[in-house]
């Protein structure tokens, strides 16, 4: 878009080499010849290619920033949904804990009186069922609570490292 003035000094002997030697060399005798081009280079009849180009440099500036903004409110939004999980989960493992709490109670209230004959063994194979079910729940609930700490530590940039490669070796003799 701005004019230019670029120019280049060319120094040479009767051989035609460019000899580079120290400043001074130019006043010392000899058959040298020296050229000195100037150039000016005036953007008139390209105006509206370089325009041109400046409007797309700035799409292309304008899409890359998108692109950026675009990145960063996914990672705000991975790491809000993360968090808001992490608080639903632990609210559900504490329920889970107080269920486990109360089965187990009852399975053992439901055994005592088994063993004493109060009920039947029905009653005390719906307590352990309960029991058993509560129990299945809060370690899924665990297993979603883990399963939700590794999620949020990759959204908060977190890098997760691979698993070292076993030698063939320790395979092929079963120490793997």
């Amino acid at each position: 878009m701005l004019p230019g003035l670029p120019f280049s000094i060319h120094q040479s002997d009767n051989q035609h080499r460019i000899r580079q030697r120290c400043a001074f060399s130019a006043f010392l005798g000899g058959s040298r010849a020296w050229t000195f081009i100037p150039q000016i280079s005036l953007p008139v009849f390209q105006r509206e290619k370089l325009w041109a180009n400046l409007a797309v440099s700035q799409a292309d500036r304008d899409i890359a920033l998108a692109e950026y903004e675009k990145t960063i409110q996914t990672g705000f939004k991975e790491v809000a949904n993360a968090l808001a999980w992490k608080a639903s989960l632990d609210q559900q493992r504490t329920a889970q804990e107080a269920l486990v709490t109360a089965a187990t109670q009852a399975e053992r209230l439901s055994r005592l009186r088994y063993e004493q004959g109060r009920d039947n063994y029905i009653v005390l194979l719906d307590a352990e069922r309960t029991l058993y079910s509560a129990q299945q729940s809060l370690a899924q609930t665990r297993w979603s609570q883990y399963t939700n700490q590794i999620t949020l530590y990759k959204v908060l940039g977190g890098n997760w490292p691979a698993p070292p490669r076993p030698d063939p070796d320790e395979i092929r003799q079963g120490r793997f």
